[in-house]
């Protein structure tokens, strides 16, 4: 069977990089659609035989569509396209269930979800991005399934079948590996200011160390991977860095705290902290958040 044509609702920094992987993976994109007309006309012009439109109707002219739009609005988005008992679906929330395309399966349509677990930042990285990941995947029925699963092993990816009610966590799994680590790192960078260096220094300064931990963790996994005064059951390391923390960025200081503890229970883990050492680390982390 040849492959589906495609149509993109949404021409975002996942619409964009999809819509390119596709087409690089032998793919026809016939449709794009956005809002913002000029990033549709965008997109399309980076790609063979494709049309921007400006009749949000004509992307069920494609075999599949795809919803790569912001979260809330993909249910509104999907009410307002005038779906058949031949049109095919999905949207690419990683915490959504298929309910938000329920219009479209009253109307006989099959309906998906198709979530890469990847981030995008800026438009562009497309089908390298795209490729050796894993991608959440559910689907109606049998005509779905078989698409997606196609689709994926021509971008070189993982399927991963995920259940509706297993996606929060899913979802809360994803944002804590990607978001919270931006986070951690702002915060970890934004330290630097306090000995005269500026943030964007030390985010430069600490990225070799991500990288480097990234590298562990490929390599020996968990709880291998963990090294550092936890780890190693240095209280008196632990104690300075509560001190200094108190003194200087107190903002900071609950989520040292909060990591800490769990970073205790995969030390114990692993093997190298002593229950001694683990009980007065535990202590010392309790008594900074009563203080606090």
């Amino acid at each position: 069977m040849p492959n589906p044509t495609l149509a993109f609702v949404g021409a975002g920094k996942l619409g964009t990089a999809l819509a390119k992987a596709c087409a690089a993976a032998g793919y026809r994109v016939t449709v794009i659609y956005s809002r913002a007309s000029e990033d549709a006309a965008a997109l399309a012009g980076g790609l063979p035989e494709t049309e921007a439109v400006t009749d949000i109707a004509r992307v069920t002219d494609a075999d599949l569509t795809f919803l790569t739009v912001p979260d809330d609005a993909i249910a509104p988005v999907c009410a307002s396209i005038p779906w058949t008992r031949s049109s095919c679906v999905v949207h690419c929330s990683g915490a959504l269930s298929l309910d938000v395309l329920e219009t479209a399966t009253q109307a006989g349509a099959s309906a998906g979800s198709f979530h890469p677990l990847q981030t995008f930042a800026i438009k562009s990285g497309g089908r390298e991005r795209l490729s050796d990941i894993a991608y959440a995947l559910e689907a109606s029925d049998d005509r779905m399934r078989g698409m997606l699963e196609t689709l994926v092993a021509a971008l070189g990816g993982r399927p991963q079948w995920i259940s509706s009610s297993d996606k929060p966590l899913y979802h809360a799994s994803a944002a804590m590996a990607s978001n919270y680590l931006v986070t951690l790192l702002g915060d970890a960078a934004k330290l630097w200011e306090s000995f005269g260096e500026s943030r964007a220094n030390g985010l430069q300064s600490l990225l070799p160390l991500v990288r480097g931990t990234m590298e562990n963790l490929e390599g020996v996994g968990l709880p291998d991977a963990l090294t550092g005064p936890i780890a190693r059951g240095d209280v008196e390391t632990v104690r300075l860095h509560l001190q200094a923390l108190t003194a200087s960025h107190p903002e900071v200081l609950p989520s040292y705290v909060a990591m800490g503890k769990r970073t205790i229970a995969l030390g114990r883990e692993k093997g190298t902290l002593e229950e001694t050492a683990a009980r007065a680390i535990e202590e010392l982390l309790n008594a900074a958040t009563r203080g606090a």
